[in-house]
């Protein structure tokens, strides 16, 4: 599968994941959510292609952080792209979800502090809450290591 085949696939099974074009190598790179890079990227997965006559790499991110190692896949179908995309899913939500509730509500007590901005924050974590976008950290950090290791059922 080409890059651009790798995006039709994902948008058409996941509409909460936004994609972003990449360069050097070309493809795309997706985010969870909101597109937000750095400590606290929101990206799951990037597909890229150095050359048209090159094989498209599926670089799985949730899974090379959680690991700290690159894990890069071959696709070849569309249904190889969403049981992977699920799987990454399924990691940030285990290792990165509480890390997404500490910046929130670091954010919003900043605002707090400067006095203003305290209901919106307020409401968002409430609406995080509710939606279960937010959840209490992990059990254990050997409990998270193993469910990387385990494959998802």
């Amino acid at each position: 599968m080409t890059p651009d085949q790798i995006k039709q696939a994902i948008e058409s099974s996941f509409p909460t994941i936004r994609s972003k074009p990449r360069r050097n190598p070309d493809g795309w790179a997706f985010y969870l959510g909101e597109i937000r890079e750095g400590p606290h990227s929101t990206r799951i997965a990037r597909a890229v292609q150095k050359t048209p006559a090159a094989a498209t790499k599926f670089k799985l991110a949730v899974t090379s952080r959680a690991k700290n190692g690159e894990a890069v896949h071959e696709v070849h179908t569309a249904r190889q792209v969403q049981e992977l995309v699920t799987e990454e899913i399924r990691l940030w939500h285990l290792h990165f979800w509480s890390i997404s509730l500490r910046c929130l509500t670091r954010a919003c007590s900043r605002r707090a502090a400067g006095g203003a901005g305290r209901s919106v924050c307020g409401t968002l974590l409430e609406r995080a809450k509710e939606r279960r976008i937010v959840r209490a950290p992990a059990v254990s950090p050997a409990a998270d290591a193993q469910a990387v290791r385990q494959p998802h059922q």
